[in-house]
């Protein structure tokens, strides 16, 4: 999978208790572009002026699956996913590593 694809590339995850019951998953991936720049571009809805935003120090940009709001650091990507109101994170213990990043569920990325 490229990580300039729809899906992204695994990096990590977590789970909360939806209404303080129901185990829910939260995803954070990585791309190599800013995904809001590049819907913005297919679909014509960029300011003259607009520019993507800089990939981070690790070469790509974080985001929570299904979200537009892209994150320099992973750090960065869980703080704001833990300061939204779905209740506390247990994150997932780091996957293991490769030299590019982690294996996740979706298989090591390239």
């Amino acid at each position: 999978m490229a990580l300039n694809d729809y899906q992204g590339e695994y990096v990590t995850g977590g789970t909360f208790l939806y209404d303080g019951l129901v185990p829910m998953r939260v995803t954070i991936i990585a791309k190599d572009h800013d995904a809001s720049y590049a819907l913005g571009e297919a679909e014509n809805w960029l300011e003259p002026d607009e520019t993507p935003s800089a990939v981070g120090p690790d070469g790509v940009l974080y985001y929570q699956k299904g979200e537009l709001t892209s994150h320099q650091t992973l750090a960065a990507a869980k703080a704001w996913i833990d300061a939204k109101s779905y209740g506390p994170i247990e994150w997932d213990a780091q996957p293991e590593m490769t030299p590019r990043g982690s294996k996740g569920p979706w298989g090591p990325r390239r």
